[in-house]
């Protein structure tokens, strides 16, 4: 993720590599949601939100996965990014077996 403007981009300092992971939605037409990445981490950097040409959700966990909590804002997502194309009706989602799709707060939102 970076800026598609001239000057530099976001660098790793010490040259640790650490984990993240980007959630990306594909539907049927081709078409995409913005993607959501996941830090590693106890936060970040508000300005990682700023110039951002692919509007990514952005989150962090102890990890750098995927959780409960980040699940659910995950679906909520979705949600907002496919109601106009589902208009008003049945949307089909299909997901892997990672558990944070079926915690108690993600089906009930469902």
């Amino acid at each position: 993720m970076g800026s598609h403007k001239p000057g530099p981009q976001y660098q790793q300092r010490d040259g640790n590599r650490e984990n993240f992971t980007v959630i990306v939605t594909v539907c049927t037409k081709g078409t995409s949601t913005p993607p959501t990445i996941i830090f590693k981490g106890k936060g970040y950097q508000t300005e990682w939100k700023h110039d951002n040409p692919a509007n990514a959700s952005i989150s962090c966990s102890v990890k750098g996965w995927t959780n409960g909590a980040i699940g659910i804002e995950w679906i909520k997502d979705f949600d907002r990014h496919t109601a106009a194309k589902a208009k008003d009706g049945c949307c089909l989602l299909l997901v892997d077996g990672n558990n944070s799709h079926y915690t108690c707060g993600f089906l009930e939102y469902t």
